[in-house]
Order: structure tokens, then sequence, then C-alpha cells
């Protein structure tokens, strides 16, 4: 077992501000063929699984797979015009980068969602390794114990930045550190702060909280 370092990256509301165009991707599937319209409360229901997961648990026994195949297509077409990454995470991320960290970026999307922002992004090489969601279920937990297989080293030397109180329990519940960012979604911020009390504000701070960290 080795002391490598890995730096694990959540996408929505960590990296990307991308929470708005998320909801309108649903509405377009949901109401086009429900006549439902996404909501904040239809969002915390279904939270958990990567996007497919939403269409599956949302349709139910009428689902077919070329619901997926269409929010795919609206995906790809429209989210670089309304995803953005937070002003200074091109920067952060580049000097981690040059600075020889292990970089990983781990979210609950799906993977094909994932790549297209990266790419989108320009961020997609800066990544060592893309983990992915899964339409079934939560399972970041699950990837944070795989990323440290593959880097032979030990959860807890797989570091964890998220935004969400979610991020949090599934950090704690593989055994790895997480530095909270609160760059959006300011409901969550009191929960947040009272379950992790390493949290920042700002790229700057962050990047002083990862150095810190990586080079204990």
């Amino acid at each position: 077992m080795s002391n490598t370092k890995v730096v694990c990256f959540d996408f929505d509301g960590t990296l990307g501000d991308s929470f708005a165009f998320v909801f309108k991707s649903f509405d377009y599937i949901f109401y086009k063929y429900l006549k439902v319209h996404m909501t904040q409360e239809l969002f915390d229901k279904l939270t958990g699984p990567d996007e497919k997961g939403f269409l599956l648990n949302e349709f139910k026994d009428q689902y077919k797979e070329e619901y997926w195949d269409e929010y795919l297509a609206y995906y790809k077409e429209n989210a670089h015009k309304y995803i953005k990454l937070f002003p200074g995470n091109y920067e952060l991320l580049n000097n981690l980068k040059k600075k020889g960290y292990h970089l990983v970026f781990l979210t609950g999307r799906s993977y094909a969602t994932a790549t297209i922002s990266l790419k989108d992004l320009d961020i997609y090489d800066i990544f060592e390794k893309i983990y992915a969601g899964s339409p079934s279920a939560c399972i970041k937990d699950k990837l944070l114990v795989e990323v440290a297989k593959e880097y032979k080293t030990t959860p807890n030397n797989v570091l964890y930045i998220g935004d969400s109180l979610q991020d949090i329990k599934d950090a704690k519940a593989a055994g790895s550190p997480i530095i909270s960012v609160l760059f959006s979604n300011p409901q969550w911020w009191d929960e947040v702060k009272k379950n992790n009390p390493n949290y920042v504000t700002n790229q700057k701070d962050l990047e002083l909280r990862i150095d810190e960290w990586y080079q204990k």
C-alpha cells in the first residue's frame, strides 16, 4: 500500500454552475412525454442516481431507451450554452495540475454527460481518471473506495471536493476527507457547515487547503 494522495472533484455546484440547465434538461423530457414540470421538490425526490436513473424512476413502466437518447442529444446540443465553470476554477485546476497532484473527476452524473461537459469546458485532459454515477443509486462512497484501490492507497489519502450534504455523508462512509465548497446553492450552506467545518467560500482558500492536505 502506497501513500499516494489523490484529489477528486465533484462537478455540479463544485466546478460548474449547472443546476439551472440540469433542471431545464429534465423539464424538457418530463414535460414533453409526461406533462410534468421539473421542480425542486421533484429533483429532491429523484436525487441519488445519475440522469438515466432520474428518467427510469420518473417514467417507471413507461420508460423507453429512446428517452435517454433524446435527453443526451438535448444535453449535447445545449449544455455548453448554459453550463460555465465558476470563476477561478479553470486556473485552480491548472495550478494543481502543474504541481503534479493526482486529479480525478468523480461525479454522480452519467459518464456520457460528464464527458460532454468536461470537453465543452476544456478541462477533460486535466483529470487522470473519470468516475461516474449509476442509474440505480448514489455510489460516490463506493467510487471513492475504488479510487483508493486503483491508486493502491487508502481512502484517507483520497480527498473529495464537493458541495452538498450528501457529498459529506459519502466521504465519511468511504473514510475519505472532504473539503466542502460554498459556491452555489446557499439553501444548503447551513447544513453543510454543521456537518463539515472544513469548508471554503473561494478558490484561493480551496487551493490553500488542498496544498496543506497534499503536503502533510
